[in-house]
């Protein structure tokens, strides 16, 4: 059978698909890391692909951009374990603090994965 690679995730899927089934609905950007380029004048891919050209911001919003960038996965995947966790722990833990933890953590989550 023949494959093609995810642009975005890198994994194989079967050619006759057309896409990556498990990045179908996932907004397509530059994969992560990004960095500062070496110039510094743009925010660079691993691969060295220009993201954005930074003459119009300051490096240390540049700096802040990729930070965010390089962490969003890892975010997100936290957020995800916090409230399986949560929904799992016995009631030796307050309800109302496991309640108030879970909403924060799923109002976090919720604003991570919309971007």
């Amino acid at each position: 059978m023949d494959t093609n690679t995810c642009d975005i995730c890198g994994k194989d899927y079967p050619a006759s698909n057309g896409k990556c089934n498990s990045c179908n609905d996932k907004p397509q950007h530059t994969p992560t890391p990004w960095r500062i380029s070496d110039t510094p004048d743009a925010i660079v891919s691993i691969n060295g692909s220009v993201i954005i050209n930074r003459m119009s911001i300051s490096e240390a919003n540049a700096a802040f951009i990729v930070k965010a960038c390089n962490n969003h996965d890892l975010i997100v995947e936290l957020l995800n374990y916090v409230i399986k966790e949560i929904e799992n722990t016995p009631d030796e833990l307050s309800d109302a603090l496991l309640g108030l933890i879970k909403i924060k953590a799923k109002t976090a989550l919720a604003k991570a994965e919309k971007g």
